[in-house]
């Protein structure tokens, strides 16, 4: 129990530090770097999120690996949505299904390298037999 409380400690640390930004009020004078920065940004840190879900999942818990992907993203998904439905409590923030959308992109980007390590891992148990 304990060894997979320490792998699942990343992934729930990454989502208490979304949690604390997503808290966080824009100030009067916010301008993004660029139109849509935030759906990139979106992207980026729920990616990571799903890569440490999906990670929790195969190790933690064994999963074979298109299991594990199916549920990473579908977990990082859903807290994506209460994430939105959070922002919608702080003053000048919004809840939006486009950032949600962002959030589910990022969850399934997040697999690529399980599936990348995974088939790596295949490979090198091929050469080694």
């Amino acid at each position: 129990m304990s060894q997979r409380l320490t792998l699942w400690t990343p992934a729930i640390l990454w989502a208490a530090i979304i949690f604390t930004l997503s808290a966080r009020q824009f100030g009067p004078d916010y301008k993004p770097l660029f139109t849509h920065f935030d759906k990139l940004q979106h992207i980026g840190v729920y990616a990571v999120l799903g890569w440490l879900i999906g990670r929790s999942l195969l190790r933690a818990h064994g999963q074979p690996l298109v299991k594990a992907a199916v549920l990473a993203i579908a977990l990082t998904a859903l807290y994506g949505m209460t994430d939105e439905w959070h922002q919608s409590f702080v003053p000048t923030r919004t809840a939006s299904v486009a950032d949600w959308l962002g959030d589910l992109v990022g969850a399934a980007l997040g697999q690529l390298p399980l599936w990348y390590e995974s088939r790596r891992s295949q490979k090198a148990d091929r050469q080694a037999a």
